[in-house]
């Protein structure tokens, strides 16, 4: 039997509302909001050749996965996602990946309207 779209919301809400724990909904979204970037950025360019960021060796989505269990966890993706920026020139992110989504996106359209014109 197919599931009810209110009954995935439903489930994928209780799934984050689990993983976030005591932090706040609001800092929350930044982590999942770059971790979903990551995952299509790194998706994006595993199956589109020429696709507009590149994703360095050691800085893809999968790359991330595999530090599970690692004790430095966030650092390490902190890294992952400074070897993002750095492989596509991406200016005022801090050398631990702070700041990137904005930089990325802005970066992309600006790519995105150079190759359309």
């Amino acid at each position: 039997m197919p599931i009810k779209k209110s009954e995935l919301y439903s489930s994928l809400w209780k799934s984050c509302d689990e993983l976030r724990g005591g932090m706040d909904a609001s800092q929350y979204k930044d982590y999942v909001l770059v971790l979903l970037f990551v995952k299509y950025v790194s998706d994006k360019a595993a199956s589109q050749k020429g696709y507009l960021l590149d994703v360095p060796k050691g800085g893809s989505f999968a790359d991330m996965v595999a530090l599970k269990g690692d004790k430095e966890i966030g650092d390490r993706m902190n890294k992952i996602i400074a070897r993002i920026a750095g492989a596509n020139e991406l200016k005022g992110v801090n050398r631990d990946g702070r700041k990137v989504l904005p930089l990325v996106v802005r970066r992309s359209s600006r790519r995105q309207r150079q190759n359309w014109g």
